[in-house]
């Protein structure tokens, strides 16, 4: 999207039909998290290691992070579709492609270090998968955006690396939402984390 105005259009072409499992996955994303998470809890509640407080640093920035990205996405950030009806080009969406991806990574990091409930070495296996997990889904949204916006999206992802990086789009128009949309379309996911958090120190001390 070009401008403000673009933003309310329509997709250039029609969504393609996308393979059953890729649909379900993109779908239920948020459910292998889940999973992850689960496992964690387990760890900690067999754990006698202490809390990593100093990495609840990560789970902030990576909730800054969505609040910033969510106020340029609107409404679809939780979509359980990829299809976009317009192409994000403006925040952080001007210096990486899947921000929002970039914020579960951040906060799963976070969770994962600060619960402290398996080796370094585990975490960082634990780490790998859900970085793997977020992988899958940029890279078949970004096969399902290719086919919906063409050029658009082909200038994009010449100017704006996939996670983070120097190139970076132009600035133009910003499109920012008010406070108060942007909390409800993300205070769910935000309200997420601070669970998330809740739970592992209630593990921690439910000794």
């Amino acid at each position: 999207m070009k401008n403000r105005n673009s933003r309310q259009g329509k997709s250039r072409l029609p969504v393609p039909d996308p393979s059953r499992f890729h649909t379900r996955y993109f779908a239920f994303r948020g459910y292998t998290l889940a999973v992850l998470f689960l496992t964690v809890v387990y760890a900690r509640l067999h754990s006698n290691a202490l809390l990593h407080y100093g990495f609840l640093f990560l789970i902030a920035l990576g909730m800054c992070l969505r609040i910033w990205a969510g106020s340029h996405l609107g409404p679809h950030g939780n979509s359980s579709s990829a299809e976009s009806p317009f192409l994000c080009r403006t925040g952080p969406y001007r210096f990486s492609r899947h921000p929002l991806y970039l914020s579960n990574i951040l906060i799963s990091a976070g969770l994962i270090f600060f619960a402290n409930a398996f080796s370094t070495a585990a975490n960082i296996i634990l780490l790998l998968l859900i970085i793997a997990h977020h992988v899958l889904l940029a890279n078949w949204e970004e096969s399902h955006l290719r086919k919906q916006w063409r050029d658009e999206h082909a200038t994009y992802l010449q100017r704006v690396p996939q996670w983070l990086g120097l190139r970076h789009f132009p600035a133009n128009e910003p499109y920012l939402t008010s406070f108060r949309k942007t909390f409800a379309w993300q205070g769910r996911n935000l309200l997420y984390a601070c669970a998330a958090v809740a739970v592992l120190w209630i593990a921690a001390v439910w000794k």
